[in-house]
């Protein structure tokens, strides 16, 4: 069974095609394009054998209707790759990105609005991970925000051939806090 193109056959079947004029008042501003004014950073990050916390800050952001940041689920899955990035190094003893993170799944529920500019949270926790071709794969869990958003996520990190891998998490090193 094949589904139907509603561009030309819909509109004979009680379908109405909307035109671009039409659209334009539904969309979203955020989701066409306002998404690029939000500029978040680092404030610190901490790093444990099997987790990494960070908490970013919102530099300046979107002004929606309301006059209020709320974070997005793009901003927050951007975010969760960076911290996965972050920790993959460190867990694997490099100083720098070996590759592109290979993201295999996120999930995240969100439970409450975000929309503190001082100090948002974010922790990964690992939960396993294994040596596959080319990297690590990682499980873990993911709280944004003190729970506001919650989820999983599972990635490949990736390894250079001359890559020490340690099958059990590292020992904690002391906190990184960015300029």
């Amino acid at each position: 069974m094949t589904m139907p193109d509603i561009a030309s056959n819909g509109v004979g079947n009680g379908c109405r095609q909307l035109t671009a004029s039409e659209i334009e008042p539904m969309l979203s501003a955020y989701l066409s394009g306002g998404w690029r004014d939000d500029d978040l950073q680092l404030k610190s990050v901490d790093l444990e054998p099997d987790s990494i916390t960070a908490l970013l800050r919102v530099k300046r952001f979107f002004i929606p209707g309301d006059g209020r940041f709320h974070l997005s689920v793009p901003q927050a899955f951007i975010w969760i790759a960076q911290l996965a990035l972050i920790h993959g190094c460190w867990d694997n003893h490099l100083d720098r990105k070996p590759g592109e993170i290979w993201i295999r799944s996120i999930t995240l529920e969100c439970k409450r609005p975000i929309s503190n500019v001082e100090e948002i949270s974010l922790q990964l926790k690992s939960t396993s991970k294994r040596l596959v071709k080319g990297g690590v794969f990682y499980s873990g869990v993911i709280s944004v925000d003190h729970g506001a958003f919650v989820g999983s996520g599972r990635y490949v990190f990736p390894l250079l051939a001359s890559a020490k891998f340690t099958p059990d998490f590292r020992a904690p090193l002391p906190a990184i806090h960015p300029a």
